[in-house]
Order: structure tokens, then sequence, then C-alpha cells
């Protein structure tokens, strides 16, 4: 998939390698308990999803600003503490920009 693809991928919410990526960031900050990255990751091969792409996070922070969870310039970030027990994050696209890396 070509990175205008995969924008727009993330924009129609299909970027699943950006679920997981999320979720390691959320790990490193101690907003998800260790290990839900790599749940995740083994959940999508299960089903044979994508768990990865050829995209930096930067590429697609434009496309993070556009989310409807984007707000006056907030972001809320669906989280989970643990695989059932989802919370919302209220922070800015900095969330993602301060830790970028392949996605």
């Amino acid at each position: 998939m070509d990175k205008e693809k995969e924008i727009k991928a993330y924009l129609d919410g299909e970027l699943l390698p950006e679920v997981r990526m999320k979720y390691e960031i959320a790990e490193e900050m101690g907003l998800t308990k260790p290990g839900e990255a790599e749940h995740i990751r083994k959940v999508l091969d299960v089903y044979g999803l994508p768990h990865k792409c050829d995209l930096m996070l930067h590429d697609l922070i434009g496309a993070i600003a556009l989310d409807k969870k984007n707000l006056g310039g907030k972001l809320n970030v669906v989280l989970l503490k643990e695989i059932g027990k989802s919370y919302t994050y209220p922070t800015t696209t900095e969330f993602f920009t301060e830790h970028d890396r392949m996605v």
C-alpha cells in the first residue's frame, strides 16, 4: 500500500498497525498494562490482519489531527487499561509526535 492509501486507510479507521503502535506508546508512558501491545499484535496475527506498515508516525499526524476524536485541539485517545477495560485519555497530537517511529 502506498503512503497516500495508508493515510486514507487511517482516516477510514482501517489502519490497524496504528492501533498496535498506539498501545506501544501507552505502555511506555505507563498508561496501559505492560504486554497489551504484544497481545494486540498476536490477535491481529491470528486473524491475518496487518500489524505494521511502511509509514513513520509523523506521516500520519495530519490525518490524526483531522480525526473525529480531535476536538478543539484536544485529542481523545481511546486506550485500554487492559483487554476489556477501555478509557479515554485526553491529550494532543504530541502524544504521537513525541514518540515518532515506524507504524
